[in-house]
């Protein structure tokens, strides 16, 4: 009767309702449910993102959350954040400890960390991260299939140590040649979807099995990614992400380096040669253009061909400046518009260090670090270019880093969206230097990840006819799809003026349909995207508007499931993060056997109110009038005694 109280179940980001004591209020009796409701069988528990979304939009002073819970937090954002702002805003959390926080004896499978994709000639290598709280001793198996085909096996001990890994390392060619084996004829697979199953063997006495199994998938990158490098000379920056490309077999690299003398490149369809029409420059995935004298790109053809390179085709482009300044030299030609930077800044100095900005800091593929809370330090320990160009960031760019140069920062790596492409500029030329005492650490991971951003993501499957995309083969379940799809007509032109339809289906029935909007940068390119979809396997076809439904030829696949590794992963309680909830917020952490306490806590929350008011004597008739009575009675006293 002193509270107004909310009962929530916290399943997901949207807290589900079980009970309001001010809707009984409103009846006149307020009776306390003895029984809830309530299905526990969610596969994941959020407890930051239900819990920070329901106070937040409440705007009463006298608040608090009191959160039950085994403190096993699986889904979503930090609780520890959604605590700490909730702190801020004085509502405290107050956490109640429920479970045992001792480790039940269990094997099970956590996680299984793999890379997105691999190039099809490559190996997956991998690990699967275990949980054993089984006694030491105990034989078990590790096995990794894929389609009903067991592709990677190992036996072991358990060894009670509650976290390890266990790597794993198989080729995956074979599989590619099993599963692609069904196409049909005319149907280009650029990447190959694989899903892999992995288990581990049940072990007498463990409390839980079925959390002794994970599925996880990746792509088989099935074609060669086309790059083309020009320069001017041989600079170290360029030779190095020569070799770095080089090295991998999932790269083709032309690489034009002019030597000391030479007048300028060869035209031809060939290695070695600078693409000879504007169709064999379109084959490239990415343009690495640097110190380029003006003569070997005299042709303004040439030059509107990588424009509409960038701006049409959709390619990337990465432009790395150097002291000769023959960048610069290019104003005033079509390959103008690509750079986000101008040179109209003066000269710069040496710079001191490299430094992030707020945007770069967002961006995942500028992390050099393992670990994210590092990066800002990795960057700061990177040895600074000698020099920067001396540009200017236009208003259409985004700067992401910059060289710290005495008291200034000037722009060192600009990017911008131009047309369907991306181009990045690179004010420096000397990465290569990273490569002290570190070798490959920070050098090789930045240029991977920088090189796959600007450029356009592939396909997973083509014909004649259609590109499609889907993204990732996994996505949560309540992450949106991104679809992607290229049109061309009978000719193999690209399909303009007309729209597009992307046609979801679960189980053989159609379950939605999705209108794709067309890039008016790229004609043919479509793109959409399709809201929370149900857990399951779907799988998507695309036609263009006006046109028959498609016979399901050429389609791609994806799958809507929850993390794996949810709830029954982890059977124990997590004190430790319910003590820090409680802590960031301002509240206080409760055993279930001290609950009873909880409730003088909440004492200072009642809507029972003491109220103060002051009243002068002589504005109350009713304080006024017995104050004179008494003063008049005194008097007479006095008189009749004869003290007056």
């Amino acid at each position: 009767e002193k509270h107004h109280v909310e009962l929530l179940a916290l399943n997901g980001k949207t807290p589900q309702p079980l009970w309001n004591s001010g809707s009984e209020l409103a009846e006149g009796t307020i009776q306390v449910p003895r029984a809830l409701g309530l299905d526990p069988s969610a596969p994941t528990t959020n407890l930051a993102d239900g819990l920070r979304n329901r106070i937040t939009d409440k705007e009463a002073e006298r608040i608090a959350a009191v959160l039950i819970s085994d403190g096993q937090h699986n889904e979503g954002a930090s609780p520890l954040a959604a605590a700490k702002m909730l702190g801020n805003r004085q509502i405290p959390v107050y956490t109640v400890g429920v479970g045992s926080t001792a480790l039940p004896d269990d094997l099970a499978i956590l996680n299984v960390k793999t890379p997105q994709s691999v190039f099809y000639k490559d190996r997956v290598k991998g690990e699967v991260v275990l949980k054993d709280d089984m006694p030491p001793g105990r034989p078990f198996t590790v096995k990794v299939e894929c389609a009903g085909q067991l592709v990677w096996e190992k036996r072991l001990s358990t060894e009670q140590t509650h976290l390890r890994s266990v790597p794993f390392d198989f080729p995956v060619q074979t599989l590619i040649e099993k599963v692609a084996g069904g196409r049909e004829k005319g149907i280009e697979i650029l990447n190959q979807p694989l899903t892999f199953h992995a288990s581990v063997s049940a072990v007498d006495g463990e409390k839980e099995k079925s959390n002794n199994e994970s599925d996880f998938s990746l792509h088989a990158i099935m074609q060669r990614r086309k790059v083309l490098i020009l320069d001017g000379r041989p600079r170290w920056e360029v030779r190095y992400l020569r070799n770095l490309f080089d090295r991998d077999d999932q790269w083709e690299i032309n690489a034009l380096v002019a030597d000391r003398g030479n007048e300028g490149w060869t035209r031809g369809k060939n290695l070695g040669q600078f693409p000879g029409d504007r169709e064999t420059l379109f084959s490239y995935d990415l343009i690495v253009f640097g110190e380029v004298p003006r003569q070997f790109l005299n042709k303004m053809e040439e030059q509107e061909w990588i424009r509409d390179f960038v701006a049409k085709r959709g390619g990337g482009m990465l432009v790395i400046d150097g002291r000769r300044g023959h960048i610069s030299n290019f104003v005033g030609t079509p390959l103008e518009a690509l750079f986000p930077v101008d040179w109209k800044a003066a000269e710069t100095g040496r710079p001191t260090a490299l430094k992030l900005t707020d945007s770069g800091a967002k961006r995942a593929w500028l992390q050099i670090s393992a670990e994210a809370e590092k990066n800002a330090d990795a960057w700061a320990s990177l040895q600074a270019p000698h020099w920067v160009a001396p540009v200017r960031a236009l208003p259409t760019a985004e700067v992401l880093v910059e060289a710290v140069i005495g008291e200034r920062k000037v722009p060192a790596l600009v990017s911008r969206r131009f047309g369907a492409g991306k181009v990045l500029f690179s004010g420096f030329d000397e990465a290569w230097r990273w490569r002290y005492e570190v070798a490959d650490l920070y050098h090789q991971r930045y240029w991977n990840q920088v090189v796959r951003e600007i450029m356009e993501p592939p396909f997973t499957v083509r014909d004649s006819r259609v590109s499609l995309n889907v993204g990732k083969l996994v996505y949560g379940p309540d992450e949106t799809v991104d679809i992607r799809a290229r049109l061309r007509d009978a000719e193999g032109r690209p399909l303009a003026n007309t729209g597009a339809e992307a046609l979801i289906y679960r189980d053989g029935k159609k379950v939605a349909t999705v209108k794709l909007a067309g890039d008016e940068n790229s004609a043919g390119l479509f793109q959409g995207q399709v809201g929370a979809l149900p857990g399951g396997a779907y799988e998507v076809r695309v036609r263009a508007e006006g046109t028959p439904e498609p016979d399901g030829t050429l389609k791609t696949e994806f799958k809507v499931q929850p993390r794996e590794a949810g709830e029954l992963a982890v059977l124990n309680a997590n004190e430790d993060l319910l003590k820090q909830v409680a802590s960031q917020s301002g509240g206080e952490f409760f055993r279930e056997e001290e609950a009873r306490e909880l409730v003088g806590r909440l004492e200072p929350l009642s809507r029972e109110r003491v109220f103060e008011s002051d009243t002068a004597l002589w504005q109350s008739w009713w304080w006024f009038a017995p104050l004179v009575a008494l003063l008049t009675a005194e008097w007479i006293l006095r008189k009749w005694t004869g003290m007056l």
